[in-house]
């Protein structure tokens, strides 16, 4: 039996925290994330950012789980599961690096990075689902947690937010040229259009 007192309960002790769902369900009603999209991919974009927002809030229900040897009951809110989703994203990364452990060999590994340089950046967003394959391979066993950052990972993480108010959402950044830590500011309503700009088309795989 769903105990809605105990989602509200738990909703507010979320609602404490930064968290990037708070942000979108708060600046991002109004922001047009079918902007310069084809037609499906920006209606998924929109479906996926009205989605993240509801993530174990109640908003897509919830069920209870009893002990079967003290009867106490543990409300569970549903997640969303949708692989951009911050909320989800560290339990699919932790998975996917157990999974990529026990696929490891006893040999070392080439780890290779390329970057989509920004010029093709809307060529890319208006061709969704035929962007250029590139492949990779890791380097040890000690950059399989790097690697699933990327494969089971978000734009952003909840972490990374510094603060949040009606003018501004600052967040933790590194510059990879000296490897320092910055901190980025961007209008919270920009903010949700570029994390709308992470998602990918339906199907597509990060890496492969």
């Amino acid at each position: 039996m769903f105990d809605r007192k105990a989602a509200n309960r738990q909703r507010e002790t979320a609602a404490q925290r930064l968290s990037i769902a708070k942000v979108i369900a708060e600046y991002g009603g109004d922001v047009d994330y079918r902007d310069g999209l084809p037609m499906r991919a920006g209606d998924r974009t929109a479906k996926v950012m009205s989605l993240i927002p509801k993530c174990r809030t109640g908003a897509l229900g919830g069920c209870t789980w009893q002990c079967r040897d003290c009867d106490s009951n543990q409300l569970v809110l549903k997640s969303c599961g949708d692989r951009h989703c911050p909320t989800c994203s560290a339990t699919s990364r932790y998975r996917w690096h157990e999974q990529l452990l026990s696929w490891a060999i006893g040999c070392d590994y080439l780890h290779q990075v390329v970057t989509v340089p920004h010029e093709l950046n809307d060529l890319i967003a208006a061709n969704q689902g035929t962007a250029p394959e590139y492949r990779g391979q890791s380097e040890n066993q000690h950059v399989f947690g790097y690697l699933a950052k990327y494969v089971a990972g978000v734009a952003i993480g909840d972490r990374r937010l510094i603060r949040v108010n009606d003018h501004e959402v600052v967040f933790d950044a590194k510059d990879y040229r000296d490897k320092s830590h910055v901190e980025v500011s961007m209008p919270p309503k920009e903010f949700c259009y570029e994390f709308s700009r992470h998602i990918l088309p339906h199907g597509m795989p990060r890496t492969r």
